[in-house]
């Protein structure tokens, strides 16, 4: 009778070792530039979010001037209003035949902002240089801040300029990293965890 064949010690699998099952396939070695491409996802990530954070702090300015101007103009016309309730008469002595004007007087001036002598507002020529003025002045501050939010637009459009085209060349990155077969996910090398809007776009 034949002995069975016995595989010497040396030949067999240790107890600690792990075995590959048959049907796993073999994991191929990824190409050298992997490593690269994973910096330059991660470098290119850092940039997307910096401009992404310059771009959000931007839009809070323009949303700020914006405020700024509604105000402006509600209190323009708050002003008219305020001066269309007082009644054009002729000369000091009124107090008979025109109750509420002194009232109405008193809210001109309060939404004038500043505390001018109500008498000198009953002469009509007086209240309409006090409120031509305020217009204007009121007309000055919304073009400036017109012209600020114009300057952060550009400001912001150019940063988005930029963020556009990082995002091309990030897209780049992960074709290469597919091409390449390296191992794991792409989004792995990202620093940051990216903005609904960028993961879109790679994904």
């Amino acid at each position: 009778m034949k002995t069975p064949y016995k595989k010497p010690s040396s030949e067999k699998p240790s107890h600690n070792q792990i075995r590959r099952p048959k049907w796993a396939p073999k994991q191929q070695e990824e190409d050298s530039v992997c490593d690269a491409i994973r910096r330059n996802i991660g470098d290119d990530s850092e940039r997307i979010r910096t401009h992404e954070i310059d771009i959000g702090q931007l839009q809070e300015q323009i949303r700020r001037h914006e405020d700024a101007i509604r105000g402006l103009k509600r209190r323009r016309a708050d002003l008219n209003a305020a001066e269309a309730e007082i009644p054009n008469l002729s000369g000091p002595d009124i107090p008979n035949r025109a109750r509420g004007r002194l009232g109405a007087l008193m809210r001109l001036l309060q939404v004038l902002g500043h505390a001018s002598d109500a008498l000198s507002l009953m002469d009509a020529t007086s209240r309409e240089l006090a409120v031509t003025e305020a217009q204007r002045e009121i007309a000055r501050r919304i073009s400036n801040h017109e012209d600020e939010i114009e300057r952060l637009r550009r400001e912001r459009d150019q940063i988005q300029d930029l963020l556009d085209e990082r995002v091309v060349w990030m897209r780049q990155h992960f074709k290469a990293f597919a091409v390449h077969r390296c191992h794991g996910n792409a989004f792995n090398s990202y620093r940051f965890t990216p903005s609904s809007r960028t993961r879109h776009l790679l994904t």
